[in-house]
C-alpha cells in the first residue's frame, strides 16, 4: 500500500509451502488487517513531554 503523497509505504511478504496456502491466505489476510490498524493510528507518546505524532500511514488519503 502507498500513501497518498508517495512518502510511506507498507507491504507484507510470506513464503509458504504450497501445500499450505490456504492455512497461510487465511492469516496472512489476518495479520494485513493488524498491520493497516497498526500503522494508521497515531503514535503513542513515550513520554508526557513528546509531541503527538501522526500515524505512519492515512488511510484517509
Amino acid at each position: 500500500m502507498l500513501s497518498g503523497n508517495g512518502r510511506h509505504s507498507i507491504g507484507l511478504d510470506r513464503v509458504i509451502k504450497y501445500s499450505e496456502y490456504e492455512h497461510a491466505t487465511i492469516s496472512a489476510i489476518k495479520d494485513w488487517d493488524v498491520l493497516l490498524q497498526e500503522s494508521s493510528r497515531p503514535v503513542p507518546k513515550d513520554f508526557y513531554k513528546d509531541e503527538e505524532a501522526p500515524a505512519f500511514i492515512d488511510l484517509e488519503e
